[in-house]
Order: C-alpha cells, then sequence, then structure tokens
C-alpha cells in the first residue's frame, strides 16, 4: 500500500485554512487582522463548526493579542458570509476564533529541559 490515505476532513481544514486567511488577509478592513497567521483548523465530523487556530505577527506598534482576539471575533460574522461561497460543503461551519499558545508551551518545555540539562552538568 501507499503513503498514507486521503483523509477528507484534513483536507477539508487546509481549505478552511487557506480560504479563511485569504479572506483576512484580502477581505477584512481592519488593519489588526493583517497580524494574523492561521496555524490550523479542526473541523467537527459534522462539518458544523469549525476551531481556527490563530498567532499574532508581532510587528513593531502592532495590536495586541487581545486587540487581535476581540477584532476576528467581531469580524466572524464577515467572514463566515464571505467564506459560504469559496467553499463547495452543504453548509459553511460556525467559525470560532482561539489563539494557538503552543510556540510558547513548547518553549516553557525546551527551558525546562535546559534547566535540567544545566544542573545534571554541575553535579
Amino acid at each position: 500500500m501507499g503513503q498514507r490515505g486521503y483523509n477528507r476532513l484534513e483536507a477539508i481544514n487546509e481549505m478552511l485554512r487557506h480560504e479563511v486567511g485569504g479572506i483576512l488577509l484580502t477581505e477584512a478592513t481592519d488593519p489588526r487582522l493583517a497580524q494574523v497567521a492561521l496555524t490550523r483548523v479542526v473541523t467537527t465530523g459534522d462539518l458544523q463548526h469549525a476551531r481556527v487556530y490563530y498567532r499574532v505577527i508581532c510587528a513593531k506598534g502592532g495590536a495586541s493579542r487581545q486587540e487581535v482576539g476581540e477584532a476576528l471575533s467581531r469580524a466572524r460574522g464577515y467572514v463566515q458570509r464571505l467564506l459560504g461561497p469559496r467553499v463547495r460543503l452543504k453548509f459553511t461551519p460556525v467559525l470560532e476564533f482561539f489563539y494557538d499558545d503552543s510556540v510558547e508551551k513548547l518553549e516553557a518545555i525546551e527551558e525546562k529541559l535546559k534547566e535540567i540539562s544545566d544542573s545534571d552538568g554541575q553535579e
């Protein structure tokens, strides 16, 4: 058998990430939304809801994580309305935006491992 088989839900998640990202980049008028990088989308099995995870791209004088989150919440309906015609699904999933803190968690783990490694080297 060849490589991993086709997973429809993964393909839909990637399509939604691409389309929502395009809408935020080209259609949204709030400049804070230009500071968003979508990291992943997790759609429910019935395709009714989609969790969109994002990171804030830091730019000098940029908006805070909270400000970007509020802007995304306000733009949600607009994004969903534009998303509908762009996706070939029976229903447009209800979008929910979540900050992706996985990078911070990874950095904290790496720091702990470094501390452990440093303390082992001193003994």
